[in-house]
């Protein structure tokens, strides 16, 4: 009897032994467990609005397979930008310059009835979707579009004003 008694003192400690061991490989008691908060991830820094100014564009206006007449147009691109990401915006001029004149060589610009005024809605949003494109979605906000200069083709430069010589006598 003195063997039973101690192989069932033997058998209950056996299962404690185990059921502690299986409780700590499973995760042991949650109560002791601290909650660790992840922390959020920091604000980005803030945007500020910046201008992308282009060189003058000149742009031709083809009405009846025929040139009416040369536009200049002043483009400027309002984009936002992290501290220090001005310069990084001036490495796009060439691209935003190149893909102009591509778009405006490839489709003529629209045009008006008479064949000598631009339609700017129609300017502003192909130039706006070469923004987009180029300088991401996320950083465009807008294009202003302006025209310069226009002249009839091969119309020559205005004349400077001669110098009057006055004499002084």
């Amino acid at each position: 009897m003195k063997k039973l008694v101690f192989l069932g003192l033997g058998f209950l400690l056996l299962l404690g032994a185990v059921g502690a061991g299986l409780s700590v490989m499973l995760g042991g008691d949650k109560s002791e467990t601290k909650a660790v908060k992840a922390e959020p991830p920091p604000p980005p820094p803030p945007s500020e609005q910046t201008v992308v100014d282009l060189a003058a564009v000149a742009v031709p206006l083809v009405r009846e397979g025929r040139v009416r007449r040369y536009v200049t147009l002043v483009v400027k691109y309002d984009a936002l930008a992290r501290p220090g990401q001005k310069a990084a915006l001036d490495d796009f001029k060439p691209q935003l310059r190149d893909a102009i004149i591509r778009e405006v060589h490839g489709r003529h610009l629209a045009i008006t009835a008479d064949g000598f005024d631009l339609d700017m809605k129609d300017v502003e949003a192909r130039f706006g979707a070469i923004g987009r494109r180029i300088l991401g979605a996320d950083t465009y906000r807008g294009v202003n579009v302006g025209e310069a200069q226009a002249s009839a083709p091969g119309a020559p430069p205005p004349a400077r004003p001669t110098p009057s010589k006055s004499s002084g006598h």
